[in-house]
Parts: structure tokens; sequence; C-alpha cells
């Protein structure tokens, strides 16, 4: 998730969720994330808008 402060600066929230009871087990906001590998699998919504080509490959 993403969204601005009032003076403009953008930020980033990584949300980890359990699935099964639908649970955030952890939120963490930050100016920038840097990567430290690429993850296994990744989970979204399957609403229209994560129906893109870019997400399927």
């Amino acid at each position: 998730m993403s969204d601005a402060l009032t003076d403009g600066r953008r930020f980033r929230i990584l949300a980890v969720d359990n699935d099964v009871n639908r649970e955030n087990l952890v939120l963490v906001a930050a100016h920038h994330y840097q990567a430290k590998g690429v993850p296994e699998t990744i989970v979204s919504a399957n609403g229209p808008e994560f129906t893109s080509i870019a997400i399927l490959k």
C-alpha cells in the first residue's frame, strides 16, 4: 500500500497477512524499502486491477 503525507512525501506500508483468519500480522511503514532478495510467491487480490499481464508473469 502507498500514500502521501500532506507535504507530498510518499510512503509505503508493507502488510503481512494471515490468509486463513484474514489477520494482519505485521504493518511496517517506511519512505523506502530496499530489496534483499526475490520472494518465493506473491499473493494479491483477484480484483480487475490485478489481472494485468505483468502480474501474471
